[in-house]
């Protein structure tokens, strides 16, 4: 219940930081290592959004002009496509990340899909957590996952947008 003078923290006194491992940092060249490892992952993630992305966009292109010729069902089923195109190019780079956390963390691939994939779309349920010292991939991931997630958001908004302009257009043409 009383603690003598030597352990008891003076008024105004700042505690001394503690070492680097306690901070999450890691021992130097380790812990730069996982955080070089994690942006070549998310620019690898990067690339294959942007390569997906593009290809999406040339090929729903082509697509919305055809839709103008077609019913309202057929713009449903692009956009149908559209969503599963982007669900596997988010799945791929979710598994990306999986791969990371396996050889880093020494996790089995479930582990690491189940984690890559509550971190990148940062529900962040809590269940699995990285140990301290490997913890700053799991922020990166996240941070990407936020932003290629609202890339894709773009790509939807812009895909469902020709699509009515093209629905507006031949309703137009009809009552003309």
């Amino acid at each position: 219940m009383f603690q003598d003078a030597a352990t008891t923290p003076t008024k105004g006194a700042i505690d001394p930081l503690p070492p680097p491992a306690q901070l999450g940092v890691g021992p130097g060249i380790v812990g730069m290592g996982q955080l070089l490892a994690a942006f070549a992952v998310m620019g690898a993630c990067v690339a294959v959004h942007l390569v997906g992305g593009f290809a999406l966009l040339v090929r729903m292109e082509r697509r919305v002009r055809e839709a103008q010729s077609r019913s309202l069902l057929f713009g449903c089923a692009l956009l149908f496509k559209l969503f599963v195109a982007l669900m596997l190019l988010h799945t791929a780079q979710v598994a990306l990340w999986a791969l990371l956390y396996r050889a880093q963390l020494d996790w089995d691939f479930d582990k690491a899909l189940y984690f890559s994939t509550i971190t990148y779309a940062t529900i962040g349920y809590g269940d699995v957590v990285p140990p301290e010292g490997n913890r700053v991939g799991a922020a990166i991931e996240g941070m990407s996952g936020v932003l290629l997630l609202g890339w894709s958001s773009a790509i939807v908004f812009a895909v469902v947008n020709r699509l009515f302009s093209a629905h507006r257009e031949r309703a137009g043409a009809r009552e003309a």
